[in-house]
């Protein structure tokens, strides 16, 4: 008899520090039986959130893991985080196309590059330095013998040594023999020699425009 109330008792200390603990977070232990420190127990915080836990975890300290994401997400909210990020985009050349309210870092906003580009990314990536993901890509795919590759596809051709990215203006030479820069992703963009096109526009055979390039009249 002395042996099983003395379990009972420990069954009874064993459940009410559990209590103890959840109600020193603001929180309840909603479980009735007490098997021992390794079982899950069902708990609630004071925000109505509940979640399963060990016994012993909460003892030594552990909570709420919602509140504890939440809480963390507050502490990426900056003031005046969206013109932040607007600010930032415009420093790379782009935008931010997000425009209404700002939900901090953790979460995503649109942008758009100088190239066109348009993604999703989080919002903690872009402040911390992260850009278009596509001319990231570029950059690491593309060479110069890739400008060279599309300048002699159209007759020309590549005069640059070096090649830093797809947004770096390089030289070029069409057919005709103008001179002109143009970023390797302005040209991938279906643009080729700036005064080729002026001339493909002339449609009068009369035009001066026409001896102005050097044209046959």
């Amino acid at each position: 008899m002395r042996r099983a109330h003395s379990h009972r008792l420990r069954l009874q200390d064993g459940m009410d520090k559990i209590r103890q603990a959840a109600a020193a977070r603001g929180g309840e232990c909603l479980a009735h039986v007490y098997e021992n420190s390794a079982h899950f127990y069902p708990f609630r915080c004071a925000k109505g959130h509940e979640w399963n836990a060990q016994g012993h975890e909460v003892l030594r300290g552990s909570w709420c893991k919602r509140c504890s994401w939440l809480q963390r997400s507050e502490q990426y909210l900056m003031p005046n985080g969206l013109e932040r990020l607007h600010a930032i985009a415009a420093s790379h050349g782009g935008e931010c196309l997000s425009q209404g309210a700002y939900r901090g870092v953790g979460e995503r906003y649109g942008f758009r590059c100088k190239q066109g580009h348009e993604w999703q990314a989080l919002g903690k990536r872009v402040v911390r330095g992260g850009w278009c993901p596509l001319c990231a890509n570029d950059k690491k795919r593309l060479t110069l013998e890739t400008a060279q590759a599309d300048a002699r596809k159209r007759g020309g051709q590549c005069l640059s040594t070096a090649y830093t990215n797809n947004s770096t203006p390089l030289e070029w030479v069409c057919h005709r023999g103008h001179f002109w820069r143009a970023a390797l992703a302005t040209i991938r963009s279906n643009h080729w020699c700036p005064q080729c096109a002026i001339i493909a526009r002339i449609t009068n055979p009369k035009s001066k425009a026409r001896l102005r390039y050097g044209l046959a009249p």
